[in-house]
């Protein structure tokens, strides 16, 4: 986890003080209940006090950067060839950042008070303020350690493993702008599966898959997850890996595929378990993650095949039905002589 200084800790205390829905855990739990805050009134004196607050931390975080600048410099030699991250550096780099970080505060609150909207959420964790002030300035952006505690505080259960692979570059760009949205993302995606060991790889497969799919595709690409779980629980992962194959190597292809895991569901939704046993679905798809090289055109024909099934069941099914009907007129009509 990231290093704070004493300043910075005690900005992100005074911002949950001000904020109407407290720290973003606070937030993250209250997300879809209504808002729960003080009266206008009491809550433009909490901002009022703030300001002032705020004032005083620029103060304490100037003086600390200027005790761990000198620390920094003299400790530095003891740091040479260590892979441990240098502390007082650390401690430096917080109390640096905690002077802007202070000075937007006192923006925000002002913004509050003249447009009388007192009710906005600031950042109370210094890695969250840093992720806001990222897309500005590359010199603020977030350490490693920083991503690693917003997503443990999004994510609280979340192991070493999953949190390393969230903050690479290519997958933080991603999230940072949806960070707050994680966990609504990731909700229900491994519900009912036989196999909770997989959960992480589901999630990363899932968090993968949705920085290389299109804005347009996505909505499609949430609803594959949801008849794929309908039609198999366990074959989320075999779903979930040929989307990103197919998004790497044949990214055109993947609106077909979409429509293709739709004709299965079609095909299926209305069979028993022990006819579904008995169609060679699942080798379709696997065939799919071996990706051949006309892929559009095997899911273009593997479509139709199922379409012209589906049609097929329902002739057979028409048909029946009208023997069915004729056989009890016809019983009817042997009844009535007979009587």
């Amino acid at each position: 986890m990231s290093i704070t200084c004493l300043s910075s800790k005690v900005t992100g205390l005074l911002s949950a003080w001000r904020n109407p829905y407290g720290r973003e855990e606070e937030q993250l739990e209250r997300f879809s209940l209504p808002l729960k805050t003080a009266s206008p009134v009491k809550q433009l004196i909490r901002i009022g006090v703030a300001q002032a607050g705020f004032s005083l931390l620029i103060l304490a975080a100037s003086v600390e950067t200027v005790v761990y600048a000198a620390l920094t410099t003299l400790s530095f030699p003891l740091y040479l060839g260590n892979k441990r991250p240098h502390f007082c550096l650390e401690l430096l780099k917080s109390s640096s950042f905690t002077i802007p970080w202070a000075i937007l505060e006192i923006f925000r609150g002002g913004y509050m008070i003249v447009a009388n909207n007192p009710l906005i959420n600031a950042p109370t964790w210094e890695a969250f303020a840093r992720m806001q002030f990222e897309s500005l300035a590359s010199c603020l952006s977030t350490r490693e350690g920083d991503r690693a505690e917003i997503i443990k505080q999004i994510l609280p259960l979340s192991n070493e493993t999953f949190i390393g692979f969230c903050t690479k570059d290519d997958i933080w760009t991603h999230l940072r702008n949806n960070i707050l949205n994680l966990k609504n993302v990731l909700s229900n995606l491994c519900q009912d599966l036989e196999d909770p060991n997989s959960l992480d790889l589901l999630k990363e497969l899932h968090i993968t898959n949705l920085c290389k799919v299109s804005s347009e595709e996505r909505s499609l690409y949430f609803l594959t997850i949801k008849l794929i779980k309908k039609i198999d629980p366990n074959l989320l992962q075999l779903h979930l890996e040929n989307i990103q194959k197919i998004c790497t190597s044949h990214p055109g292809s993947l609106g077909n595929y979409f429509e293709f895991i739709k004709s299965i569901y079609r095909m299926i939704s209305p069979m028993s378990l022990e006819n579904r046993a008995s169609l060679n679905w699942i080798e379709i798809l696997q065939e799919v993650n071996r990706l051949p090289t006309d892929l559009d055109e095997y899911l273009i024909n593997q479509k139709n095949e199922i379409s012209a099934s589906i049609t097929f069941n329902q002739t057979q099914k028409e048909e029946l039905r009208a023997i069915q009907s004729l056989l009890s007129l016809d019983s009817l009509v042997l009844w009535v002589s007979l009587r």
